[in-house]
């Protein structure tokens, strides 16, 4: 009878950890699907392969992606904020389709950016520089100044700032794919509160949730 129901117990464990699971493949198949979708290109460098992608038109707006994000969620990250401007998303170093050369200092991804307006024949441009994308995106400015007509910049990681001296803990488990998707599964209320960096008690529009959402989405495949 003990065994049976230690038998029972054991198939009642699997039953819903197969099903989270056969979703987190789903969902990794989704994110995979995401990006597949976008065109991406690729300019070579003196820094190796440089990935961007690009939408819209107008006056154009260099997009530099945060820690988790890569050129396709750089053009998410602004969609609203830039609906009529020519949006150019680089994927930083390692990032996707991007190279990661030995020199992967800030200063080096700053000129490998300046290497790629010039292969677009830009002379200059508006630049957005996106939490860890910040610190390069102020290297360019400080580096190529008669390349950067503004610069702003969004949860910005500079020189000083905690986030740009430790990584506690909780940062370095993020980085792991599974942990990640679990926790944005699990507790998304959570995970959209870290995202979108608003108080808890700040009620979102419709709007709002749904670009939340969509954020998060685009976070994965965290791995690549």
């Amino acid at each position: 009878m003990k065994q049976s129901l230690v038998a029972a117990l054991g198939v009642g464990a699997a039953v819903p950890t197969f099903g989270l699971l056969l979703r987190y493949r789903q969902d990794l198949k989704g994110a995979r699907a995401r990006l597949a979708a976008v065109e991406r290109h690729v300019v070579s460098t003196t820094w190796g392969a440089v990935e961007y992608a690009q939408r819209g038109s107008g006056d154009p707006v260099l997009v530099v992606h945060g820690i988790f994000h890569n050129c396709v969620g750089g053009l998410l990250s602004v969609r609203d904020l830039c609906p009529d401007r020519h949006v150019i998303a680089p994927s930083r170093f390692g990032y996707l389709g991007s190279s990661m050369p030995t020199n992967a200092t800030p200063q080096a991804q700053a000129d490998a950016l300046a290497a790629l307006l010039d292969a677009l024949d830009i002379d200059q441009i508006d630049v957005i520089g996106e939490s860890a994308g910040a610190t390069s995106a102020l290297q360019l400015a400080l580096r190529h100044p008669e390349k950067v007509k503004h610069l702003a910049v969004l949860v910005g990681n500079l020189p000083g700032s905690p986030t740009a001296v430790v990584q506690p803990f909780s940062v370095k488990l993020s980085n792991r794919q599974l942990p990640m998707w679990a926790f944005k599964t699990l507790a998304p209320s959570t995970m959209a509160r870290l995202v979108s960096a608003v108080p808890k008690e700040f009620v979102m529009t419709t709007d709002d949730a749904r670009f939340v959402a969509e954020f998060i989405d685009s976070l994965f495949p965290v791995m690549r």
